[in-house]
Order: C-alpha cells, then sequence, then structure tokens
C-alpha cells in the first residue's frame, strides 16, 4: 500500500514502552530459530515488548508469560503460537509472507499490514475478553483466517483495508472499498484443516450478498432507496458492548433500528458503514446517561470532540445523514450558516464548561455555535476552520492544519481522561485522534483513561473501543445529563449569549502592531526584560495596550502568527443580523465573531486574530 511509513507504525505500535526508560524491548531475529519464550518470572514482563524481526526458514516460536505488545516485522516461512498475555490487547503483523501464526490469548486488535499468505489460526481465547475481537488487513493478499472450527477467505485488496468482527459467533469481514461495498465468505469446514503453507489461496469470486431487505410487515415511509422502519423494528445485532461500549451491561436491551439505510455512511472517506440509525430504549439511554454523569464528575479533563451532527437541530446539514425519515431531522430552517442559533445540546455543553465539567471542546465543525451558546473562545479549537475568524480559513480537505491548533489538538489529545465524542461519524480525519486516543489508553492494563463515550445515531469505526456507546439523538441525551449533573441553568435552545457591545474597544492587553498578548511568554516577545520564575515578561516600563476599532470604515489587518492569511488587509462594512462585524478582503467577506472582544477584554487568549492598520 503506497504512502506506509513502517517506522512509523514501529514507532507508534512501541510508543506505550518507549515513553518509560525502566521498560524494555526483547527483539529476536535469524533463521532457523526453535524458541520457547516465557518471562512469567520478570518483573518487568508486563511492561516488555516482544518484537520478532527476519525471523526465517522454518522457525517455530512459542511465546507465554506477559508483553506489553507482540509484533512480528519482515518475517517469512515461519510458525508463531501466541498465548502470553498481552497488556495493550494489541498484535500487529507488518510485511510478513508465508507465516501461519495461531493466537490463544485475550488479544482483540490484531493488525496484519502489507503481507502475504498470512494463516491465522484464532482459537476461542482471542474472543473471550471484555472488549469486541477486531482484525484489520491493511494491503494484503492471500490471507486464511481460521476461527473456531471455520475458514474465512476475507476479499484481497492491495489498496485498502478489511476489517473483521465476530458478529453472531461467525467471523464477518468488511471490505472499505469506495463504494461502501460489504463481503462476508464464511467456508464452515468442521474441525480446523491443517493449512498448507506454500499454496496461495484461490480467488475469492463470490459476489457480496444484497443489502437486507426492509421488513413488509407495517407502514414505512419511503424515501427512494432508503426506508424507515415503524412497527417492525430490527434490533443491533452482535457483541454486547458494541452495541453500549465495555463500560456498559449485557443486560441492558440492543438498540433498535429506526430508520434503513444500506448506503455508506462517508464512501468518500472509507468509512463503509450503513447510514441505519438506531435508538437505546428510554430506560436504557437513562441508565447509560446517569453512567455518563458519573464519569464526567470523575474526570480530571474532560474533551468534546465534535462533528456536524451536533448542529443538526440548529437546521444545518450533514454529511453522513442523507435519508430524508433521519430521526434527527428537523423543521429549524436557516437560510445561511451565519443566521444559525445554538441548539439545546451546544447551550448543555457551554454550562458544563462553566459548572468546571467541561475543560476543552475540538470543534470540527466552523459554524461559531459553541460560542454563541457561551462557550469561551480560549478553550475552543476550531480545528477545520472557523467562519468568524478571518485569521483561520475553512480547510478543505485534503490540505494542511494550521500549526498552532494541531499542537493544541495533540496536547489535549494526550491529556484528555474522557473524551465526549459527539455528532460525528469518525471516518478517519486527523483530528479523530482525539476520540480514538483516549479510547485506546482506556484498554489500557491498568487502565490509563476513563475512555470514550460515543453519542451518536449511526454506527461508527471506534464503537467497538468505547467505554460508553450511547443511541439518542444529541438534544436528548444531553438534556438529561444536564439534570444528572444538577445543572439547572441552561438556556433555551436557539437563544444567544450577550457579548460587549459597540464597536470600539480600549485597553487591550495586547500590542497594537503585532496582536501578540503583552504578557505572552518570551519566546513570543522581543523584550530583553528579566522574567519571573512562571516565564511571565517584567518589564519597568507599562505594557502595551491596544484600541480596537471595529466602526464601519475601519481598516484591519490580520496578524495572528500561524494564520495562512497573515498580512491580508481588509476594512469593516458593518455587522450582520446577529451584529458581528462584516469585513471585506481582497478575498471575500469575512464574519469577526463578537465574542473574541470578550476573550481579548479578559486577556484569555496568546494571539488577537487581527488588529488595526497602523497608517
Amino acid at each position: 500500500m503506497a504512502g506506509i511509513d513502517f517506522n512509523e507504525l514501529r514507532r507508534r505500535a512501541t510508543g506505550a514502552v518507549a515513553s518509560n526508560a525502566s521498560r524494555a524491548n526483547r527483539k529476536y531475529t535469524g533463521p532457523h530459530l526453535n524458541l520457547n519464550l516465557d518471562n512469567s518470572a520478570s518483573r518487568t514482563a508486563r511492561d516488555e515488548l516482544m518484537l520478532f524481526s527476519r525471523v526465517s526458514e522454518n522457525s517455530v516460536v512459542t511465546v507465554d508469560g506477559a508483553a506489553v505488545k507482540v509484533i512480528c516485522e519482515n518475517c517469512a516461512d515461519s510458525k508463531f503460537t501466541i498465548r502470553c498475555v498481552i497488556t495493550t490487547k494489541s498484535m500487529e503483523i507488518i510485511k510478513c509472507s508465508a507465516c501461519e501464526i495461531t493466537v490463544s490469548t485475550d488479544v482483540p486488535t490484531i493488525t496484519v499490514s502489507n503481507s502475504k499468505n498470512i494463516t491465522l489460526h484464532l482459537l476461542e481465547q482471542w474472543n473471550s475478553g471484555r472488549h469486541p475481537s477486531v482484525i484489520s488487513l491493511v494491503s494484503c493478499t492471500q490471507t486464511k483466517v481460521y476461527y473456531e472450527g471455520k475458514e474465512y477467505c476475507p476479499v484481497d485488496d492491495e489498496e485498502g483495508a478489511v476489517v473483521g468482527k465476530v458478529i453472531g459467533g461467525n467471523l464477518a469481514f468488511e471490505k472499505g472499498a469506495i463504494d461502501g461495498e460489504r463481503r462476508l465468505d464464511v467456508k464452515p469446514k468442521g474441525p480446523t484443516p491443517t493449512p498448507i503453507i506454500d499454496t496461495p489461496s484461490p480467488a475469492n469470486t463470490s459476489p457480496p450478498p444484497p443489502p437486507p431487505p426492509p421488513p413488509t410487515k407495517g407502514k414505512a415511509a419511503k424515501t427512494g432507496k432508503a426506508t424507515t422502519l415503524t412497527p417492525e423494528m430490527e434490533r443491533l445485532t452482535g457483541d454486547w458492548k458494541e452495541a453500549h461500549g465495555f463500560g456498559g451491561h449485557p443486560s441492558w436491551v440492543t438498540p433498535k433500528m429506526v430508520t434503513f439505510d444500506p448506503s455508506a455512511a462517508r464512501s468518500d472517506h472509507g468509512n463503509s458503514l450503513p447510514r441505519h440509525e438506531y435508538l437505546d430504549e428510554q430506560s436504557v439511554l437513562e441508565e447509560k446517561v446517569l453512567r455518563l454523569a458519573e464519569y464526567v464528575k470523575r474526570s480530571k479533563f474532560c474533551v468534546a470532540y465534535t462533528g456536524a451532527g451536533l448542529s443538526k437541530s440548529a437546521g444545518i446539514s450533514d454529511y453522513a445523514t442523507k435519508n430524508l425519515s433521519s430521526v434527527s431531522n428537523t423543521s429549524v430552517t436557516v437560510s445561511s450558516m451565519y443566521e444559525a442559533r445554538p441548539s439545546l445540546s451546544h447551550h448543555v455543553l457551554a454550562a458544563m464548561e462553566k459548572a468546571g465539567y467541561l475543560k476543552h471542546f475540538v470543534q470540527q465543525n466552523h459554524d461559531g455555535l459553541p460560542q454563541k451558546a457561551g462557550f469561551p473562545q480560549e478553550k475552543m479549537n476550531e480545528i477545520h476552520g472557523g467562519i468568524y475568524d478571518p485569521s483561520n480559513p475553512v480547510v478543505q480537505f485534503g490540505s494542511n492544519l494550521r500549526a498552532d491548533l494541531f499542537t493544541s489538538l495533540s496536547r489535549t489529545e494526550v491529556s484528555a481522561d474522557l473524551c465526549l465524542c459527539l455528532g460525528t461519524s469518525l471516518s478517519g480525519m486527523n483530528a479523530d485522534r482525539q476520540a480514538s486516543t483516549p479510547a485506546e489508553k482506556s484498554l489500557m492494563y491498568p487502565p490509563k483513561a476513563i475512555g470514550t463515550v460515543i453519542i451518536n445515531l449511526q454506527q461508527t469505526p471506534l464503537d467497538s473501543k468505547s467505554v460508553l456507546r450511547i443511541w439518542s439523538r444529541l438534544d436528548d441525551a444531553l438534556r438529561l445529563l444536564a439534570t444528572a449533573l444538577g445543572i439547572t441553568t441552561v438556556p433555551p435552545a436557539s437563544s444567544l449569549s450577550e457579548f460587549p457591545p459597540g464597536d470600539i474597544f480600549s485597553g487591550l492587553p495586547y500590542d497594537p502592531h503585532t496582536g501578540i498578548h503583552n504578557h505572552k511568554l518570551v519566546e513570543y516577545t522581543a523584550s530583553t526584560s528579566a522574567t519571573t520564575p512562571t516565564g511571565v515578561v517584567e518589564s519597568e516600563t507599562p505594557l502595551p495596550t491596544t484600541t480596537l476599532n471595529l466602526s464601519k470604515g475601519s481598516h484591519v489587518v490580520i496578524v495572528h502568527p500561524n494564520a495562512s492569511n497573515r498580512g491580508a488587509e481588509g476594512v469593516v462594512r458593518g455587522v450582520d443580523s446577529q451584529s458581528h462585524w462584516l469585513i471585506q478582503f481582497e478575498c471575500g467577506t469575512y464574519v469577526f465573531g463578537r465574542w473574541w472582544v470578550d476573550s481579548a477584554q479578559r486577556g484569555a487568549i496568546p494571539f488577537l486574530p487581527l488588529v488595526n492598520k497602523q497608517s
């Protein structure tokens, strides 16, 4: 698969141990190895990485004891039996060929990449833990998988990925095709046969099965290809942890399908999961939200990571929902994104921040609705751009993220012990790390985070790793969450927060030329003054302040040091219907959110996005 950086793969795979110098790596290499490894007596066994590199020529390796992770890379013509306890619950097979690997331990995440003619024997123990078991094949061909007496032949895909999950006792493989095609090729064979390593698997020519038909009983609202199921509703099948999260309970009834739509959610980003929508039973939803409230109260650094679904009830359409019968559809309509007003969910998140529960907000949307609800700009990361920040133009797919915002994302990714993942399909955006990293940390032994809670109507690729999976409209779930947290002062939907009136603002603690906060750390300051132990500049002369004049006809210039359009000049043309400033630049008209002035007056942001042009 073009573009794979195997050094980066190895770095990520070993990252859990590389950060601690006391942890050890065990590397084994060479031909004709006959090893029976057991490090049970070692005090650091659970922190040791087992790396098998260039093992070849009929080597036979058995691993017992414990390891933080097992990696096989560049191995050929060898047999491996993995029986050890793996604390990260993951194993990687990279650039291997003609290898037979038997896994008889709870290791629910197996990734095979850029490999050929691999035979995997997955025994019962592989799917016996509390986490749903998944096998990912990336750029692999001629792969055979045996699971509990059945042979599975995943579809070859030299340029993409095939993912297998245990559903109803069978291993179901899903091919990440552009058109969202799904294939399940199962060949029951009785007892597991002895595989012939050097004989290629025959090409699989079975056509994909057709999508399940909608129920024929009861009344159904038809919308082209998709149909909303009414009385005869199907329930989500498979592992209960995928329906509820591993922090849920197996006795909970699984969510029911309320909208049938087999088309791919985001085929443009490789997410071939169908657009079916599900809802939890009300009693289960209430139990889940109570559990979520306990997680929020326990959390030391809770982060919200939100997608387009958060703004659906505010009248802004999303990418993943195309069905006219979607239960997320609303009667609210807006003529443009600038006219939209915050939903109840935006107000609940703002109230959670005010109450001290929510520390940071990573927003994929561009709409400024969290800020309109009162969420402070200094705790926002509009990673994909914002329509109310002239220094942060909307990022197109495939374009670079702004450097300071990506740095902030990297920090909150590491700091977050709880991520509230709301209204996003998690289709492989770079920013999805904000949700996936806390999820991975929660699966470690012992857990390094509470985990990721996903609230969404549609399935996501991260469901199996969530600590809690809630199937609900966001407004319904967050209304219950506010009550469970004891937050009683939530403004109604569509209400707007109040911001400083007027157009001229004096005494802002920023440099009038550069827009830098006058107490910013030394690395951003040209002063040669002494610094305090905390790095704050001390100066014998008064620190500069600025006046920001945003009255009609005023000239401004973008000065944020990380802005792609730094230096662009504009003229204020007035205000819009919600009193935000309209600024005409050469490339078009931008809107400057009034909340920026509120944050600037408090000195809460490190840089002003823009200042007045100096004569």
